[in-house]
């Protein structure tokens, strides 16, 4: 399996189309080998998208899973290429036979877009799942979701766990999220209060809206975790902060019942949290 690099980091979206995102790795390498891919990528990201290219090319035509599978986000963002959804796609497809996860992942992406009019999710099915074999943390979650609502598969709540659970343990916020309400619902697990608050709770811990607002009522009411109020009420704050409509109401709700003391105590616990968060990133 190629070996991408960690030195920076793309996104790719495919668009409302599609209900997935990727978020894929790209950059600089140690090996002496990669030292013209590692110019590449500083002419990219110094915005000479031409010059990436003309770095990449002989690379990529040499079976450069990394310099294949870049070519092809150059050419689906149209950077120093015209845009082109068909080459972008024929070069994914290039850096997946060398062993690109994220590349397969990217194919998997543009198949559910193409199946969200034909309804045929076979194929984004076939590549999440090698995607997802081959380690891809996103393409896990995402092939959870596909058995979580059986699209390209037979619906299978146990399935949907596994792969959700994969990704979670490999730190995705989402999909840890994703685990603590099938373990709080008890789908495709035995229902458990505790590890639905302990899954809400890294999720949160990684500033996930979604999460603190669940976290924080938990611990508001003691539910699945010991009931702290002010913890509680600081959770619902940093997902209030971040714009979640139900946290807002929530944070007023439990003011209301709890007072001013017990929100100013959280509301300090809150910035704490948030300028440790700055510090550590």
């Amino acid at each position: 399996m190629i070996a991408f690099p960690t030195t920076g980091l793309k996104m790719k979206r495919i668009g409302r189309r599609s209900a997935f995102a990727v978020m894929v790795l790209i950059g600089a390498t140690v090996s002496v080998s990669a030292a013209t891919f590692e110019e590449g990528w500083r002419e990219y990201q110094e915005g000479d998208f031409p010059a990436a290219l003309e770095i990449w090319l002989p690379l990529a035509e040499t079976g450069d899973a990394r310099a294949q599978f870049n070519i092809g986000l150059m050419y689906d963002e149209g950077r120093g290429v015209a845009e082109d959804s068909k080459a972008a796609a024929e070069w994914w497809r290039r850096a997946a036979d060398n062993g690109s996860m994220h590349a397969m992942h990217n194919l998997a992406l543009e198949a559910i877009a193409e199946a969200g009019v034909s309804g045929d999710y076979t194929e984004a099915v076939t590549w999440l799942r090698a995607a997802a074999d081959a380690g891809s943390v996103r393409s896990q979650y995402s092939l959870g979701k596909m058995y979580q609502y059986g699209l390209g598969v037979e619906r299978d709540d146990t399935l949907a766990a596994t792969y959700i659970e994969q990704a979670a343990e490999m730190g995705f916020d989402r999909a840890q999220y994703n685990m603590g309400k099938m373990y709080r619902d008890g789908q495709g697990v035995p229902k458990d209060e505790a590890k639905s608050a302990e899954w809400f709770q890294r999720a949160a811990d990684q500033g996930y809206a979604k999460a603190q607002n669940h976290i924080g009522i938990r611990l508001a009411k003691g539910r699945g975790v010991d009931k702290d109020v002010v913890r509680g009420m600081m959770y619902l704050i940093l997902a209030a902060e971040q714009g979640h409509g139900a946290a807002e109401q929530n944070v007023g709700d439990l003011r209301a019942m709890a007072g001013d003391g017990i929100y100013e105590q959280a509301a300090t616990l809150a910035e704490a949290w948030e300028a440790e968060r700055l510090d550590v990133y």
